[in-house]
């Protein structure tokens, strides 16, 4: 009769029982709970494992000769599922080849690690691919990360029921693993409304939960990208670098900032940001779009519709019609470009100017990501040339409203002075051009807001 495990092996009876050799033999495959009996602590569920294994305790470290496999075995603490895992040890290195689901995600590794066994585990090279990734799903998880089990025992199973499949991602603790090279693959991922995909990646992890990730270029919002990311997965802190290039501005600023269709047409830019399990942003976010539009955050079209407010007799055209005729053709401008200083999830500066030929604009102020409240200064500076129809209806429209709105007794363009000189300047009709201030203050994606307009010169 074959015996199910064979083992073998020598102690040494004056160092506290110290094993010096250890040979272990599993003719056929047993269930992975015996693992668990060896092991004496509950990590293994489910499918079936095979050995043949020597280990030498007669050095500095353990060491393994032999080969170790497991098949649809479940690490239910960790959310793993190894659909196949192949472990060879042969001199200082253990080759690892393995498939199955992380935190119901597809993976495929191999790659090689330090042969001593140890904590923590020295990864040396190694290739991870990763199916799919949801990055908004991950950060939300993190923040139950402090709910989750004893940290002193991440391997181990709470017994739960359903265990493998909780959405609760235990806390990452230090010292159990280092990788020292990593290059990561990533097919696809999702952040809200960002797809992103073909990421290729170098990738480090240290002693101290330090990780560190590289990609020179992938495909984002229908434009490509490059990243650099610095975790503390200890305490959960976060920086990245983001530069963006033919991206969607919309999805863009309605995914990150949450201002949803205020802004359309190809960007390029840099986001330099962090955050931590609060998940609130700080840091800095340049951009520029060219040939692209902007929403109602204070341009065109809101201007008007102030302006209906104090009678003007072009009002009975509805303002989308006449922002079509007394702006520019599509209301686009040629030129879009920002500066933004986030701090809290609060934008405490914002600057951004954009251009056409007889239309120039410079918001300066400040927003909260949270509540959607703004404080902004919008500047719109109009030429009073044009072509046409739509040049009369232009000139009628901001005549009557320059005389509904007059300036006022001081000397506005004195007091203003240093914001108006960062409107930009037209290319055409810039001695006659009428510059127009309107303010808000509230909500301004839901329309509750309080606004006020008055002519500059």
């Amino acid at each position: 009769m074959t015996p199910l495990v064979q083992v073998n092996g020598n102690l040494d009876m004056a160092n506290n029982m110290k094993i010096l050799d250890l040979n272990i033999n599993m003719p056929r495959q047993l269930p992975s709970e015996f693992l668990n009996f060896i092991t004496c602590q509950k990590i293994f569920k489910k499918g079936n494992v095979s050995v043949k294994m020597s280990i030498n305790n007669h050095g500095k470290f353990p060491t393994m000769t032999g080969e170790f496999n497991l098949d649809k075995v479940v690490i239910p603490a960790q959310r793993l599922f190894i659909r196949s895992a192949k472990l060879k040890a042969e001199g200082n290195k253990i080759a690892l080849v393995s498939e199955g689901r992380f935190r119901r995600e597809q993976y495929k590794f191999d790659g090689y690690v330090l042969n001593e066994l140890r904590l923590p585990i020295i990864v040396k090279d190694i290739n991870l691919t990763l199916d799919n990734i949801d990055v908004e799903k991950i950060l939300t998880q993190e923040q139950s990360a402090n709910s989750a089990a004893n940290p002193t025992n991440a391997l181990v199973s709470t017994g739960a029921e359903n265990e493998e499949d909780s959405e609760v991602i235990p806390p990452f603790q230090k010292g159990l693993i280092v990788i020292e090279k990593c290059s990561l693959n990533l097919l696809k991922g999702v952040y809200k409304e960002i797809n992103f995909g073909n990421i290729h990646a170098d990738m480090t992890l240290d002693k101290n939960g330090m990780l560190n990730l590289k990609s020179n270029r992938f495909d984002i919002a229908d434009g490509h990208s490059s990243l650099k990311v610095d975790a503390d997965l200890v305490n959960r802190k976060f920086h990245f670098r983001l530069g963006v290039k033919d991206v969607d501005s919309n999805i863009m600023a309605t995914s990150i900032l949450g201002l949803p269709r205020q802004i359309s047409g190809k960007a390029k830019g840099l986001l330099d940001l962090t955050t931590d399990k609060t998940l609130k942003l700080n840091g800095d976010i340049k951009f520029n779009v060219k040939d692209g539009t902007i929403g109602q955050v204070g341009y065109v079209e809101y201007i008007l519709k102030v302006a209906s407010l104090f009678r003007n007799p072009l009002a009975m055209i509805s303002p989308s019609i006449l922002a079509d005729l007394v702006s520019i053709p599509d209301g686009r401008f040629d030129d879009i470009s920002g500066e933004m200083k986030l701090d809290d999830n609060i934008i405490k500066r914002m600057n951004i100017k954009s251009t056409a030929p007889e239309l120039a604009t410079f918001i300066i102020g400040r927003y909260d990501l949270s509540t959607n409240d703004a404080m902004l200064r919008i500047y719109t500076k109009f030429s009073d040339k044009g072509k046409g129809f739509a040049g009369i209806l232009r000139n009628i429209s901001l005549n009557t409203l320059a005389s509904t709105l007059p300036i006022s007794a001081r000397n506005d363009s004195n007091y203003y002075a240093n914001e108006l000189s960062q409107i930009p300047t037209l290319e055409s009709g810039e001695e006659r051009a009428q510059v127009f201030l309107t303010k808000v203050d509230g909500d301004i994606i839901n329309f509750n807001f309080l606004s006020s307009l008055k002519r500059i010169k």
